[in-house]
């Protein structure tokens, strides 16, 4: 799974638009249409109902995305992380 997507349903969730969701990620509506086609197969499920407008959060869903905010935050506590060590590194030179 392309670790990506985790940030791709977070604005999908924010927004409740494919379109201002792919906007706000700087990728195209058809590209994040995409992304999101191939994830629902790799869960075999929907994380969002998009029958409707504004799209909403599967039940499912509301479980997919709380390991996704997970994720996101433990990747940018890693790099913060990363970033702290570098610059104690380069402060010893």
């Amino acid at each position: 799974m392309d670790t990506s997507i985790f940030r791709y349903v977070l604005e999908v969730e924010k927004y409740r638009n494919i379109t201002q969701a792919a906007k706000r990620l700087f990728i195209s509506q058809p590209a994040l249409t995409k992304q999101l086609n191939k994830l629902e197969k790799e869960l075999g499920f929907s994380p969002f109902d998009r029958t409707h407008s504004p799209i909403s959060v599967t039940s499912q869903g509301e479980i997919f995305l709380n390991f996704a905010r997970r994720y996101v935050q433990l990747e940018s506590e890693m790099m913060d992380i990363f970033d702290s060590l570098i610059r104690f590194q380069q402060s010893l030179y």
